[in-house]
């Protein structure tokens, strides 16, 4: 069972720097990978928990596609009980990519 994802959590007071769609992480039809998707999601998290903690659970939500030479932002929130709500934004047109809430141990 999975767990329902907010469809637009609020902006951490400190988000990692913004990402580049570069084309050695395009896909086939010249899209963003997923693999891409997912390891800027889980980076969005904090340095300490990225180092030390145990990832227990982890959810994702694709909901359009990133191309060559977009600018990505994440977003991040922290969720009460050890979890983070992280969200891809395209730049250019704000369009909301991906969604990432993780569970740590």
């Amino acid at each position: 069972s999975s767990i329902p994802l907010a469809s637009s959590p609020p902006p951490s007071s400190l988000p990692p720097p913004p990402y580049l769609v570069r084309w050695y992480d395009l896909d086939f039809n010249k899209h963003l990978n997923n693999t891409i998707y997912v390891k800027w999601l889980l980076e969005a998290c904090p340095q300490d928990v990225l180092e030390h903690g145990q990832l227990k659970r982890a959810d994702f939500l694709f909901r359009a596609e990133a191309q060559l030479g977009d600018q990505v932002d994440a977003q991040v929130v922290a969720l009460a009980d050890t979890g983070f709500l992280n969200k891809l934004v395209r730049q250019g047109d704000g369009k909301e990519l991906a969604l990432g809430q993780f569970y740590w141990g």
